[in-house]
Order: C-alpha cells, then sequence, then structure tokens
C-alpha cells in the first residue's frame, strides 16, 4: 500500500519590500516552508493548497535551516515506526507564497470543490 508522503520544502520567491508607497521586489531571495504532507500534486491543481499545506509552517530565508528541520521531521518519523514513501524533495514555484491561512484555503477549496453548498442566489 502507499502512504503517499514526503516532507516538502517549498521554495517561493521572497515577498516585495514596502518602501513609502510603492514596493520593491528582492531579485535572488527566497523563501522557504517545510512540511510533512500526503497528496503534494494537489499544488499542481490549486495555489490554494500552498497555504493549505505550508500556511501554518515557520519561513526561513536560507535553504539549509529548512533542510535541517526536514531532517529532524523525517528521523522523528522513523523513530516513531513510520516511513516517507518520498523522502525530503524541494518544490519551486515562482510565485509569491499566498496571503492567507490554512483555514482560509480550506474554506476556498471547500467552496471551490463544492464540498459545502453554496449559498443559492435568489433571482
Amino acid at each position: 500500500m502507499s502512504s503517499d508522503n514526503g516532507i516538502y520544502i517549498l521554495r517561493t520567491p521572497a515577498p516585495p519590500i514596502k518602501n513609502g508607497n510603492s514596493y520593491t521586489n528582492q531579485h535572488g531571495k527566497f523563501e522557504y516552508r517545510v512540511a510533512h504532507c500526503q497528496a503534494i500534486d494537489n499544488i499542481d491543481y490549486s495555489d490554494l493548497y500552498l497555504p493549505l499545506y505550508f500556511g501554518n509552517c515557520k519561513v526561513f530565508d536560507i535553504l539549509e535551516k529548512a533542510l535541517s528541520l526536514a531532517e529532524q521531521i523525517s528521523k522523528d518519523i522513523k523513530e516513531n515506526g513510520y516511513f516517507t514513501e518520498y523522502g525530503i524533495c524541494q518544490i519551486y514555484k515562482n510565485i509569491h507564497f499566498p496571503n492567507m491561512t490554512s483555514k482560509a484555503a480550506q474554506e476556498a477549496l471547500d467552496c471551490y470543490v463544492g464540498a459545502k453548498p453554496l449559498k443559492s442566489i435568489k433571482e
């Protein structure tokens, strides 16, 4: 049976910095988030899965710190008698991380896929 899980390090561009009334991109700088998740391919279907899977994660600005956390998570999983099917993997997304919580992303996905009935619009 497949566990379809892994420890994923998500790399996204660092958000722009506000300078007065404008914003400046931080070219060449990235954010890294680490999560143990299943069905990671969902992020290819909707960017709402990014905050769902990674919204509650600590944000790192150095890859090595993210790798260290990923290795610790992997060690903890193995020590508890479990395994990861895909190990530690890096994912690169060329979009800024969505500014929403995991809860907000779940609510949006529930409406999107019809898991919760939408309010009807009266004509």
